[in-house]
Order: C-alpha cells, then structure tokens, then sequence
C-alpha cells in the first residue's frame, strides 16, 4: 500500500512531487524572509543550516549501534561528497558572510545539490517518502538550494561572472585532495565500494562523464572538458540579474580573472 509513496524511478510522478515540493519549499523561503531585517533572517538561515548539519552527524549513529549498512551506504558517512562537504560549509557561509564562502555554497554546491535532487542517488529514490535516509537526503538537498537562493534574492550579494573562475578553482582544488583521500581510503580498504569522491577517480556509471573518461582516461583531469559547462550555467544563472549593458565588463572581469591563474 505505501508503494505509491516511494520513489520507484526517476521522473515518476511520484520524483515529480518531489521536485515540486522543493520548488515552493525554495520560493517559499525566501518569500518569508524578503520584507525581513537581514539579521533576521540571518537567524532562520543559520538555524536552518544548523539543521543540515545536525542531520548528517546523526548518520554516525549506526556506528554505536551495529547496524549493518549496504556496501553503497558507507560512503554517506564520511562528509566527502560536494553536497556533504556543502552542508558543513554553509552555516560558516551564513554566519561569516565571507565571499569566497558563498561562491562556493551558490556556484557550486547549490548545482550538486540540484543535481543530487534530479538524479536521486538508487539506495534512496528506493525508499518511503518518510523513511528517515529519505527525509535526511531531501531535507539537507533542499536546503543546500534554498539558502544559498535566498541569500541572493534577499540581497546579500550581487553575483558576478567572475565568481565562475573562483568556483571552478575551488574545485579543482577541492578535487585534488578528494583524489588523495579517494586513493587513502582505497589503499586501507574502506568498508563498502564509495571510494570515488566527487568522481575524481572516474565516472561511476554516470553516461555523460562515461564519455569524457573514455576520452581523458585520467583521474580528475578527465573532468576539465566540463569547464565551458559550467561557464555557460554561470551565465544561463546571471541572465535574470545581470543588465544587458553590464555584459561586457562582467566578461572583460572573467577573463582578467582567468589571466590571474595563468591562463
């Protein structure tokens, strides 16, 4: 009978229902917070993020308790996923307000936590809508969107097209010492098969990067080709706030951005 209530494959109606209740969960949020002093809703959206990180500590409790998990659930308990490592960023990025903070929790976490959302990882679009690996996932994924959306519309910060080269630095960055701790754990035999942390080792039967890791067979740089990508979401994300006047300096600050790093 709770068939109905489980997400049985993706771009069911029941996923659809999903999406849509992140959607107006979103909205919802920043129109709450829109008409309200900026120190509070710096209150809500840290508590909120507070939340996040609650949530994922709490999955360290079946190390106390000897429950046996599937080989796929181990790699949820180590903090090294993007959407993870998000959730502990985001409160430091709400409460310091720091901007290379933001650049990461909007540019780049808030994408994988959309990503996350449509694509529904198997052990969990398996699962009762109120299952509590159910609710721990999309709880912290729609709030690793909704944050970080709300910080922007609220007016905390102007976005800048510069921000995608700080972003992508972030992640090259980020993913060489994945790769280190990726062949870490590989080497001490880590419980289970998760020892490909933001797929710096490869693919993971996700098609598209299939194709570029048969083109670039080697870890992490197998993922450069995906740069333009993210240039262009960088764009299609400015296009609502950015003045068609404003175009050609916030190109003229990319490129002086790029020649920073040697490019």
């Amino acid at each position: 009978m709770t068939d109905i209530f489980i997400v049985s494959h993706l771009l069911s109606w029941q996923h659809f229902s999903i999406l849509t209740l992140a959607v107006l969960y979103t909205v919802g949020l920043y129109w709450a917070l829109r008409n309200r002093s900026q120190q509070a809703q710096s209150r809500v959206l840290l508590g909120l993020a507070v939340i996040c990180v609650l949530l994922f500590a709490w999955r360290w409790r079946v190390l106390f308790t000897g429950q046996e998990l599937e080989p796929g659930e181990w790699g949820g308990l180590l903090p090294l996923e993007l959407c993870n490592i998000g959730a502990f960023v985001l409160p430091f990025t709400v409460y310091f307000k720091k901007r290379f903070l933001f650049v990461f929790s909007f540019f780049l976490n808030l994408l994988g936590a959309v990503l996350a959302l449509l694509l529904i990882p198997e052990a969990i679009h398996q699962r009762f809508f109120l299952h509590p690996q159910f609710l721990d996932f999309f709880i912290i994924h729609v709030n690793l969107v909704a944050i970080p959306f709300a910080m922007v519309a609220c007016g905390w910060y102007k976005l800048r097209l510069k921000d995608s080269v700080l972003a992508v630095t972030m992640f090259y960055i980020l993913g060489a010492i994945l790769l280190v701790i990726n062949l870490f754990l590989a080497a001490v035999n880590w419980p289970g098969d998760h020892t490909n942390y933001l797929f710096v080792m490869g693919p993971r039967d996700f098609p598209v990067l299939d194709q570029l890791f048969n083109l670039i067979p080697i870890p992490l740089l197998y993922l450069v080709p995906l740069i333009p990508v993210f240039l262009l979401y960088s764009i299609l994300v400015l296009m609502p706030i950015v003045k068609k006047g404003e175009w050609g300096e916030q190109f003229d600050e990319m490129l002086r951005s790029f020649k920073t790093l040697g490019f």
